[in-house]
């Protein structure tokens, strides 16, 4: 089996848990998917979460942040998961053979949580140790109810015996338990005041900050407030500091613990300090933003801090300014939040509001970007950006206070000044005046100096969209062309031609730009061109490219499903010398691998041996991926035995190599 990872796939949030009767008979395969679960080589794992995720994994599971693991009557795995704060995380194998996860946590999904969880488990089925059951009334399903939805991961009645032990596992480990909150509350409540202030003051001496949130609340200490607003000023700096001065590589989960920040803003929310959150609020951005923009992560620090700054939304709410100077406090952090660390800050400027409130806010916005020209406007430094970024917020608070007939003549004169054409175009589509919204396209596309690259690409995708609305395939299809020859991408080939096939033209088109790619002979000067030019305004960059375009032919011969073209391109490719990606590599030895096995396996080792030449444990996982490939194909083409030679081989030339000893572990049963 193959774990592939896919962009964007949120198993468990897009996938609904199905809900059992009481007295529901365990799934017939929970046995089966527990072993499987048990079996997943390292490769597998980390291809599914990435190789950075899974080595933070396994870091946490042998620190021992796995807690109360269980498993369901599904045979899922449920556990608590210890981070920044306790997390309940749930693994599962799908039917269609993929993993799938969800956390508690700010990731939400194949992270490093999960591995933990997975590899936990692993471990204990190696050990022979009992995993238990989970709990009908287990407090981690509502939290992760929390994360996918009403229902959506409850497994509902479970009971003791519904799987047979010997095929699950021995016994919890020790220290492991957790108390449920109602208990501990009994427990409290049963003490008397001495005892439990001695509890209080013994908690305190372990834990040094739990001093200052109870003297806090409590109200000790007249300048309390202000030594907590400076300690939270002091953490960030101290976080900047660091991050500054580490190297490129630097791991964010060893620096980065935003927890007691946003502690401390809790505290200040708690005791209606909301005014003096906001007024630091630009300072906390300023310095979250210099953290991200220092520390390449993968985005870890920004989820992080993403967490910490939460309680600076909900102070816009708690605070003591009117309704329109908050939304004009929020949308000023909108604007400097340049790594989108205030996610919610979009649906509190979004809250149903009086017409009236609407109205003040839409006068402010339209009087600052009037005023802006002569400079009178101190907060405001548009760049064109953030000049957007105030209009569009004065077209919803114009929309929301039922001035709509304003909104048309603003993108208008906008257009002039920040080149965003593309507003006032899609406004005129809604409105069905397509003859309108050509003329501004043609106008925007002709403005060179003004028009940004951005909204360029999606003035000339509204063109084609009128065009082929009124189907006008000629020129949809010539369009395409010279956007294919603008910017050569597999993509735009195939539109291109399925255009040309509605104009009936396909077949002379997908050849003259085939014989561009190969050539560089632009397609309109080829004797057969069939299409127009359409007066598009674009520069052909043909210079830029070095003809024939083999990458490009290979996708395309790979997307077509020609291995025969994919193997004649890449034979090219190798002699020349074109520089050519892993990933394209990988792809091509997929293609051939039936019409020529033997060059695929030899791509797939020779990829092997590269990533295992950097003696770079990270990329051994990786190594062993292509391997696994590499054997499928040599077995399906009972060649398995002279495979197993090499893999011999190989041990013994790396022998010294652990890490890589133990990714390929297994690997002769692919």
């Amino acid at each position: 089996m193959i774990y592939r990872r896919k962009p964007g796939y949120v198993v468990l949030i897009r996938q609904r848990v199905a809900n059992k009767k009481p007295g529901a008979t365990p799934m017939p395969n929970t046995s089966s998917r527990l072993k499987t679960l048990a079996s997943l080589p390292s490769y597998a794992m980390a291809d599914w979460s990435g190789h950075r995720v899974y080595t933070r994994g396994q870091d946490y599971q042998s620190d021992g942040r796995v807690m109360d693991l269980a498993v369901t009557r599904e045979g899922d795995l449920l556990a608590w998961v210890m981070g920044g704060e306790r997390y309940a995380t749930l693994v599962k194998l799908l039917d269609n053979d993929t993993l799938g996860s969800c956390c508690s946590c700010p990731y939400g999904y194949e992270g490093k949580h999960a591995v933990a969880t997975l590899l936990e488990f692993q471990k204990r089925y190696r050990n022979k140790a009992l995993v238990p059951m989970a709990e009908e009334d287990d407090p981690r399903w509502s939290e992760l109810e929390e994360v996918i939805g009403e229902e959506e991961c409850r497994e509902d009645e479970f009971e003791d015996d519904e799987l047979d032990e010997e095929e699950i596992l021995s016994e919890d480990a020790p220290g492991e338990t957790t108390v449920p909150e109602s208990q501990l509350a009994s427990q409290l409540q049963s003490l008397e005041k001495e005892e439990l202030v001695n509890l209080i003051l013994k908690f305190t001496a372990m834990y040094p900050t739990l001093t200052q949130s109870l003297s806090f609340l409590l109200g000790a200490g007249d300048n309390e407030t202000e030594r907590l607003i400076e300690s939270v000023r002091g953490d960030l700096a101290n976080l900047a500091s660091c991050a500054t001065s580490v190297d490129y590589w630097f791991e964010a989960d060893d620096l980065a613990d935003f927890s007691e920040i946003k502690h401390r803003l809790q505290l200040l929310l708690e005791k209606d300090h909301a005014d003096e959150i906001l007024e630091m609020g630009e300072e906390l951005l300023a310095t979250g933003n210099q953290i991200v923009e220092t520390v390449d992560d993968d985005g870890v620090l920004a989820m992080e801090l993403e967490e910490c700054l939460l309680p600076l939304v909900e102070a816009l709410r708690q605070c003591r300014l009117p309704e329109s100077e908050r939304f004009l406090a929020a949308l000023h952090l909108a604007k400097e939040d340049d790594y989108q660390l205030l996610p919610k800050l979009e649906e509190y400027l979004l809250e149903e509001r009086e017409a009236g409130v609407w109205d003040d806010v839409a006068e402010e916005l339209l009087s600052q970007l009037q005023a802006e020209a002569r400079g009178s406007v101190a907060w405001i430094e548009l760049t064109p950006y953030k000049r957007d970024l105030i209009s569009d917020w004065a077209i919803v608070a114009l929309s929301h206070a039922g001035r709509t007939d304003e909104i048309l003549p603003l993108c208008e004169r906008e257009a002039q000044i920040t080149g965003n054409y593309i507003r006032v175009v899609e406004r005129l589509i809604d409105a069905g005046s397509l003859d309108s919204a050509e003329k501004w396209i043609w106008k925007g596309l002709r403005d060179g100096g003004g028009v940004r690259p951005v909204y360029h690409d999606r003035l000339v995708t509204r063109l084609r969209d009128i065009r082929k609305k009124q189907e006008d395939w000629a020129f949809v299809a010539a369009l395409d062309a010279e956007r294919f020859v603008h910017n050569p991408h597999s993509d735009s080939f195939f539109t291109c031609v399925d255009s040309a096939s509605h104009a009936g033209a396909g077949d002379v088109v997908r050849e003259a730009l085939l014989a561009y790619l190969e050539t560089g002979t632009l397609p309109t000067e080829q004797e057969q061109w069939p299409l127009s030019r359409t007066g598009w305004p674009a520069q052909e960059l043909v210079s830029r490219h070095q003809f024939p375009l083999l990458n490009l032919l290979i996708r395309i011969a790979i997307e077509e499903k020609t291995p025969d073209r994919v193997l004649h391109w890449y034979e090219k490719l190798e002699r020349e010398g074109v520089y050519h990606s892993e990933n394209l590599l990988d792809d091509i030895a997929e293609a051939i691998r039936d019409h020529a096995p033997g060059r695929a396996v030899q791509i797939w080792k020779d990829l092997a041996e590269g990533l295992i030449a950097q003696v770079k444990p990270k990329l051994y996982i990786e190594a062993v991926r292509y391997l696994h490939k590499a054997a499928k194909t040599m077995k399906r083409v009972d060649k398995g035995e002279e495979f197993l030679v090499y893999l011999q081989d190989l041990r013994r030339e790396h022998v010294r190599k652990k890490r890589l000893m133990e990714a390929m572990e297994g690997l002769e049963c692919s």
